[in-house]
């Protein structure tokens, strides 16, 4: 797409934006500055201006993979072998037959080519998300005129992530903008958007597409090209269709964080050394806290006491638990070993059949006929071991 006719992975990679909004590759400054940068790229991986075309028009990975299978760095080479599509093959020396031309014009009867430097338009710096039509009336211009100078906006809006867009204008035109961009009003973007979700349906019997689409609300061609439908009226019960089904999606609104108020910083207490008393000297203070400090020591006793003993508790009721479990466990496999080993001897008689053995023994007619060899075909004097 574009003048340089860049794939969207590579316009991407080189510099120039690709979204809902814009399409870097049809700005014609900025696509120029992607293709040098790319053919800056190719230089560096690939020797000669040859392979550098090349991999300009068919892919570096592809002009590589060729290499490798040929064996060789030679364009020319390649084109005799045939190792390029058709396509890259006459690209080269066609961007060479025209390049000889412009380096002979008096040889091929043209005049010469005269560049005049010559400015075509201004840029402007619009604020905030505004309609391309809207900019234009400001601008006393025509909406059309406005987007052949940026042909890269895909919509008729300026791209709404941006806080500020640069526009061209034409020449002499900077200048009405900034006498007349108060008339701009400010466009407020709302809370919410809509978005188109796909829901999974399962077809009923006797359904078709178009009793569908008039059920949920559904245009019957967008069903058929979401759900990719070779044949719409084949419809069978129990196919699962996806539905497109439009969302209001609500914008998570920006928080304003909280000032954070500084405390003064409380200096630490100094730990308290210990007092001796002496002989009849009286310090109720000193007395009252050892005593509070002694029953404070006590209460952490006694909790720790009701921890680990609860602690202890709960680790023999698990211990039974488990101790339980182990014996019902042991139970289950003896009696499953006694069932798997345990089996009736039948000695097949004349005129038995399957069902007369099953109503005699009181045994399925399966395991019957798991035991006389996966057959229903009985023969006299057989022993029939039924487990």
């Amino acid at each position: 797409l574009g003048l340089w006719q860049l794939m969207p992975m590579t316009a991407k990679i080189t510099g120039c934006e690709i979204n809902a909004y814009t399409d870097e590759r049809l700005d014609i400054i900025k696509a120029t500055v992607s293709a040098i940068r790319f053919l800056k790229d190719l230089k560096e991986t690939f020797i000669n201006w040859e392979l550098v075309l090349a991999a300009y028009n068919g892919g570096g990975n592809y002009l590589l993979q060729q290499m490798r299978k040929y064996r060789s760095d030679d364009f020319w080479e390649f084109s005799r072998k045939e190792g390029f599509s058709q396509e890259t093959m006459e690209y080269v020396p066609r961007f060479y037959a025209v390049l000889y031309i412009l380096k002979n014009l008096k040889k091929f009867d043209f005049k010469p080519i005269t560049f005049k430097r010559k400015n075509y338009f201004e840029t402007i710096e619009i604020k905030g998300t505004h309609k391309v039509s809207a900019i234009a009336k400001v601008l006393n211009l025509k909406s059309y005129e406005l987007k052949e100078l940026n042909p890269q906006l895909l919509q008729n809006i300026t791209p709404p992530y941006k806080k500020s867009y640069t526009l061209r204008v034409p020449v002499n035109f900077k200048k009405v903008f900034a006498a007349n961009k108060h008339a701009l009003k400010k466009r407020t973007t709302p809370d919410y958007y809509f978005k188109f979700v796909h829901k999974r349906v399962l077809v009923r019997y006797g359904d078709t597409l178009a009793r569908i689409a008039r059920r949920y609300r559904v245009n019957r061609h967008t069903l058929t090209r979401i759900n990719h439908l070779r044949n719409p009226d084949s419809l069978t019960a129990g196919m699962p269709l996806l539905l497109p089904i439009r969302v209001k999606v609500y914008r998570k609104k920006t928080v304003v964080p909280k000032p954070v108020i500084r405390r003064k910083t409380v200096k630490p207490v100094k730990p308290i050394k210990p007092h001796r008393i002496r002989r009849n000297q009286r310090n109720r203070s000193y007395a009252h806290r050892q005593r509070m400090i002694k029953r404070q020591k006590y209460l952490a006793y006694l909790r720790h006491q009701r921890y680990r003993n609860a602690l202890l508790r709960k680790r023999r009721a698990r211990a039974r638990y488990l101790q339980r479990r182990k014996r019902l466990l042991l139970m289950i496999r003896a009696r499953r070993s006694r069932r798997r080993y345990s089996h009736i001897k039948y000695k097949i008689r004349r005129g038995d059949t399957v069902i007369k053995i099953s109503r005699r023994l009181r045994v399925s007619k399966r395991r019957i006929i798991r035991a006389n060899r996966g057959t229903t075909r009985l023969i006299a004097g057989r022993v029939l071991r039924i487990y």
